[in-house]
């Protein structure tokens, strides 16, 4: 056996030689896909979408990469132009940042413009056509198409496009509603009440107990008490 190896030392060498050369190279390879794929995830990617939560159409600028995206421009090689937009009929090519371009959008940020009101979608004309220039913070560019058929849209809720923070927001606009119109309908309820200084919660003027937190009040005309000289004492 170690006279075959030593008659064969220089082809096994050879060979052991070839196949570290090739598992180098894979390894190689290997490392610089995963280097590129990590830094693609970095990229910036920037997309655009509608919505309807109303009459009115909503388009959305995103930046769904990880990085800022720089110097978004947008051609647009088929409008919208049934759309109403600032009372004349533009599409939306008349939106300002998109006539003018966006200098840079923040990772995960998404800008929303006014894109017009909804009558009644027509069955020709439908479809907005545009290219997505942009750069990262390194300089280098990219280029998408995007294409949205508005037709989607012609039957689908309103309710689609409402979010928890939209709820949020009408629940609180409802509030502030109603409260107005009860301070409006009863304004002698400031006159006639006073805050508790614990819990915050209005009390009639003369009240010496809180009714919401038990805690009992001084008033002016308030007089010590037995109990009270007696602790004093």
């Amino acid at each position: 056996m170690i006279a075959y190896f030593d008659l064969h030392v220089g082809a096994i060498t050879a060979i052991t030689t070839i196949l570290l050369t090739i598992l180098t190279g894979i390894y190689v390879l290997l490392t610089h896909l995963l280097v590129k794929g990590m830094q693609k995830s970095r990229e910036p990617f920037v997309a655009i979408d509608m919505e309807l939560p109303d009459l009115r159409l909503r388009f959305i600028v995103s930046n769904m990469g990880q990085s800022p995206a720089r110097n978004i421009r947008f051609v647009i090689a088929h409008d919208l132009t049934w759309l109403d937009i600032g009372g004349k009929k533009y599409g939306i090519g008349s939106i300002p940042a998109i006539k003018n371009g966006i200098s840079t959008l923040a990772p995960g940020k998404s800008l929303k413009f006014h894109g017009g009101v909804l009558h009644n979608i027509p069955k020709t004309e439908t479809v907005l056509s545009l290219e997505i220039y942009f750069e990262d913070e390194a300089g280098n560019s990219f280029s998408r198409k995007e294409i949205v058929d508005v037709a989607q849209f012609s039957d689908v809720l309103f309710e689609s496009f409402k979010g928890e923070s939209q709820g949020i927001e009408e629940a609180i606009k409802s509030l502030d509603h109603t409260l107005g119109a009860k301070l409006n309908k009863e304004p002698f309820l400031i006159l006639t009440t006073k805050e508790c200084p614990m819990c915050a919660e209005r009390i009639p003027q003369k009240a010496k107990k809180c009714s919401h937190c038990g805690e009992m009040l001084e008033t002016k005309d308030s007089k010590p008490t037995r109990e009270d000289n007696i602790k004093e004492g």
